[in-house]
């Protein structure tokens, strides 16, 4: 009679015809993934971060735009002679919400001077303001008042006179700047200006000073 040499003596038939030990697997198995899942479950924090993040996304599109959009244009001569007032004219107008707080500035062109008392301002709702412009470095002129606002589509002009002097060049432009307290700056250039130079008379005059007369 051959004897049978059990191999594998922890291996023995259970009533069912398997091996005691595939149960023992099968546990053994089943008690990895539970560790696996325990592992990769976000923890607290992580939930925390999540939630936090929604949040913002959702907090971020209910907040209204409140940006405003200044758009600037000029209405400025082709040509201007020396020593005559010339008008030009500035304009604001609003895109978007309300644009509160408008400060202007205008870079003159050279050779060119401001006329003390021509501004004339138009609001859109038919207000009208004489408010004169500071004058920075005898260059720049500037409009700024905490009260002026202009809801969508408004605009405001403003009127004001500027002399050519003598000595000044042909080729040169208006320049507007502005912006709002609640809006990007914004930039417009007007197109060149051609001068017309006209005649010099010194007869007369004290020494060492020119007469403008009218242009030929």
């Amino acid at each position: 009679m051959t004897e049978v040499i059990d191999k594998y003596p922890s291996q023995h038939m259970s009533g069912k015809g398997r091996y005691d030990c595939d149960f023992r697997s099968q546990k053994k198995y089943k008690n990895i993934g539970k560790a696996v899942a325990a592992r990769v479950k976000p923890g607290p924090s992580a939930i925390t971060g999540l939630k936090a993040i929604s949040l913002f996304l959702v907090l971020l599109l209910a907040i209204p735009n409140v940006m405003a959009s200044l758009r600037l244009n000029a209405l400025t001569p082709s040509e201007a002679d020396i020593c005559e007032n010339t008008t030009f004219q500035v304009y604001a107008n609003s895109s978007g919400n309300m644009a509160n707080n408008i400060s202007l500035n205008v870079t003159m062109p050279g050779g060119f001077a401001y006329n003390p008392g021509s501004t004339h301002i138009a609001f859109p709702v038919g207000n009208h303001s004489l408010q004169e412009p500071a004058i920075v470095f005898g260059h720049y002129l500037n409009w700024t008042n905490s009260s002026w606002a202009l809801g969508n589509g408004q605009s405001l002009k403003i009127q004001f006179n500027l002399t050519a002097g003598c000595g000044a060049p042909s080729g040169k432009r208006l320049v507007v700047n502005g912006r709002s307290s609640n809006g990007p700056a914004t930039t417009f250039n007007s197109f060149s200006i051609l001068i017309n130079s006209g005649v010099l008379n010194t007869s007369g005059a004290a020494a060492g000073q020119d007469i403008c007369l009218h242009h030929i």
